[in-house]
């Protein structure tokens, strides 16, 4: 009977679970403009470009800055090698969370490589979390793109960020994960879908 009963409670406790998961912070449809900022200098603009032309297609508007000027977007990807406390070298503690609320993006993807140390210090500061997060340790190379491609290309057809993420990277181990990025991932905005 003890074990009928623990079975109940776990059942209504991972019911609950999953409901706050995917009913989230929702942050509601966004039109999808995405930006690009370097604070990382001139090494990361063949990344940059890189990723610009492989991503364009799925956006409406693209936005480009550097250094203290910020796009207007709702997806922004950033491009900065962090430090070992987490900073981005910008100052007044401006971290990534400053950065994705100064451009109203609701999803923020660190897009170059970083030692996942900096990266795990970089999540743990404080800042707003109105967007979803997304820290890149490896891009395997054209990995990340295609994984990005097809993440947009899912959102673009109705699908809100964290169900096209566990879709293409389900949460488990997964033949499917050799093929994709090493990156982290804060769904910290929620539901976050494109118009």
């Amino acid at each position: 009977m003890e074990v009928v009963v623990m079975y109940l409670i776990m059942g209504a406790l991972a019911t609950y679970a999953l409901y706050l998961t995917f009913r989230g912070r929702n942050a509601g449809s966004v039109d999808p403009t995405l930006g690009f900022l370097n604070v990382g200098g001139d090494s990361f603009i063949p990344l940059l470009e890189q990723d610009r032309t492989a991503l364009s297609p799925f956006f409406s508007k693209i936005e480009m800055a550097a250094g203290y000027q910020i796009p207007k977007c709702s997806v922004l990807f950033i491009y900065a090698d962090v430090a070992p406390d987490g900073s981005l070298g910008l100052g007044g503690n401006v971290t990534i969370r400053h950065l994705a609320e100064k451009a109203g993006a609701f999803i923020a993807v660190l897009a170059s490589n970083n030692i996942s140390a900096h990266a795990l210090a970089a999540a743990k500061l404080p800042g707003p979390k109105r967007a979803n997060l997304v820290w890149t340790l490896d891009r395997k190379g054209e990995a990340f793109c295609r994984f990005f491609k097809e993440l947009f290309a899912r959102m673009n057809a109705g699908k809100s960020m964290p169900r096209a993420w566990n879709a293409i990277a389900p949460q488990y181990r997964h033949k499917a994960h050799h093929d994709l990025p090493v990156t982290i991932c804060q769904m910290e905005a929620g539901q976050v879908r494109f118009r």
